[in-house]
């Protein structure tokens, strides 16, 4: 049944959850809204929901950025200032450990903190036009504060993370497929039916197996090469040895075998 929160507008669609943010004027991304996605997120994890796309319900935008009055309110001073962060940065950090796969459907302007969100999702599918994306605090005189300098160091490399968060520079969809900030630049009538398609095709597979794999890439990466080797040691037993994973593990061989696609309860 389709839901409507204060700032978003879940559609279940099976195994599937189209969510449209919708904070006019412009999607600015607020507290509030991280902890409605905070208990959304619990909800998909205890319905089984493998697959979440993000896209905004204002023209135009996706998340425009940060509400401003926020990053007045993050001076050291102020008292829930870094507690304020904190909790954006386990919210956000908590899109790429979730079980579902997150996929943001980018569909307007994505600057600060909503570049910042669409770097915390799994994917990132963009629409052409002329709107951009980007961490472009530095023209302000502050800096990305929800993640930005460390989700796009680690996604793009340093140097280019570097020249694009000093030089406060926005691209286009094709831009940023170019340099890997999005996975697919897509005509905006292609935008929403592909990240769909592609939600459905990644929901197919075995939720034990794709949480892992989460779980493993992206803890791994904190680590040195021989601790993530470890982790990634863990995560696959677990996708052999709980009843679950029993299970999906049997339904996929038996499909492999049988030369047809897979389908995991």
């Amino acid at each position: 049944m389709r839901t409507k929160t204060k700032y978003f507008v879940v559609e279940p669609r099976g195994a599937v959850a189209l969510v449209t943010i919708y904070h006019p004027p412009r999607n600015f991304l607020r507290t509030g809204m991280l902890h409605e996605l905070n208990d959304l997120l619990d909800e998909w994890e205890r319905e089984g929901v493998r697959a979440v796309v993000i896209t905004g319900g204002v023209k135009d935008y996706f998340i425009a950025h940060a509400d401003l009055q926020l990053v007045r309110d993050a001076e050291p001073s102020h008292p829930k200032a870094y507690q304020s962060l904190r909790f954006w940065h386990q919210t956000l950090t908590r899109l790429g450990t979730c079980a579902p796969v997150i996929i943001a459907a980018i569909n307007g302007q994505a600057l600060g903190g909503g570049c910042e969100f669409a770097l915390a999702c799994d994917f990132r599918f963009m629409a052409r036009g002329p709107k951009k994306i980007g961490l472009i605090e530095v023209q302000l005189g502050i800096m990305p504060g929800a993640g930005g300098t460390q989700r796009m160091a680690r996604l793009l490399g340093p140097a280019k993370a570097l020249e694009l968060i000093l030089e406060g520079k926005a691209l286009t969809a094709d831009e940023a497929e170019r340099v890997g900030l999005v996975h697919r630049a897509l005509d905006p009538d292609r935008l929403l039916p592909e990240s769909l398609a592609y939600a459905e095709k990644l929901a197919r597979w075995s939720p034990v197996a794709v949480r892992n794999i989460k779980r493993a890439i992206h803890e791994g990466l904190e680590m040195p090469l021989a601790q993530g080797l470890e982790l990634e040691t863990a995560c696959f037993y677990e996708t052999m040895t709980t009843e679950v994973a029993k299970k999906t593990l049997e339904a996929g061989i038996r499909a492999y075998a049988e030369g047809r696609e897979p389908v995991f309860e």
